[in-house]
């Protein structure tokens, strides 16, 4: 009796599928006992022999970049806030510093010296740019913009000791009110809250795009502190005129 072709490969596939499955091994996952090659669980211990695989976006890593992704703008709004508070909370904080008459006087004399008895807008765009642009480092610049709000207040407070009856507080309140202090905050608090954000690029693996913001935040910080260095001195000039 003769097997035609078809029924011949049919019975060798048999042949050597069988063995291939009963004699392939592996070790369990669990236990470490030997089990068949195919086995879901474990004859021994029951263990689970499946491969679970964590999806990349559900992973720690993952989700941190996809959280920045999803809410880059509202991270970055909230950190613009924190800045903006960081600064106004020292500057506040400096004004109520309290000194004595000489270190009052010393510290009005080098603020003296630093802007000069006739500012312009040259020299006060030159004061605070480079401010701004060490604020864009990471961290630190948040760190050195609460010192230098700080700093600030520490003027106001010895501008209102060297000169009584002015108060500190209602100096602090003045300068708040200016228009052109809103835009010098604005630009610090971008320049701090982006310094942050590269952080969190880097983090999220997504640095090229981040640096296309910085580029864009560094030139609206540049134009802020320009129109507020313009509006400041045609506030002073407008002051000194009416006396």
């Amino acid at each position: 009796m003769k097997l035609d072709a078809s029924a011949l490969n049919f019975v060798l596939r048999l042949a050597d599928d069988k063995p291939a499955s009963e004699s392939r091994q592996k070790y369990c996952r669990s236990c470490g006992s030997l089990i068949p090659y195919d086995a879901v669980y474990c004859p021994n211990c029951g263990a689970s022999q499946e491969t679970v695989t964590t999806p990349e976006a559900a992973r720690p890593r993952g989700r941190v970049m996809e959280a920045i992704s999803k809410r880059g703008r509202r991270i970055r709004l909230y950190l613009f806030l924190l800045s903006l508070g960081i600064f106004i909370a020292a500057f506040l904080i400096g004004s109520t510093e309290p000194l004595s008459s000489q270190e009052a006087l010393a510290i009005v004399e080098q603020f003296g010296e630093l802007i000069g008895e006739n500012p312009t807008m040259t020299q006060i765009l030159m004061n605070n740019l480079p401010l701004c642009l060490l604020f864009f480092i990471p961290v630190f610049g948040t760190a050195f913009m609460a010192f230098v709000g700080y700093s600030t207040g520490v003027v106001l407070s010895a501008l209102a000791i060297a000169y009584p009856p002015a108060d500190a507080l209602v100096l602090a309140l003045t300068t708040l009110a200016a228009p052109w202090t809103w835009m010098e905050l604005t630009a610090y608090s971008l320049a701090s809250s982006e310094g942050i954000m590269l952080i969190l690029a880097i983090i999220g693996r997504n640095i090229r795009r981040e640096l296309k913001t910085f580029l864009i935040v560094l030139a609206v910080s540049a134009v802020l502190l320009a129109l507020g260095a313009v509006i400041e001195i045609l506030a002073i000039n407008t002051a000194m005129a009416g006396q």
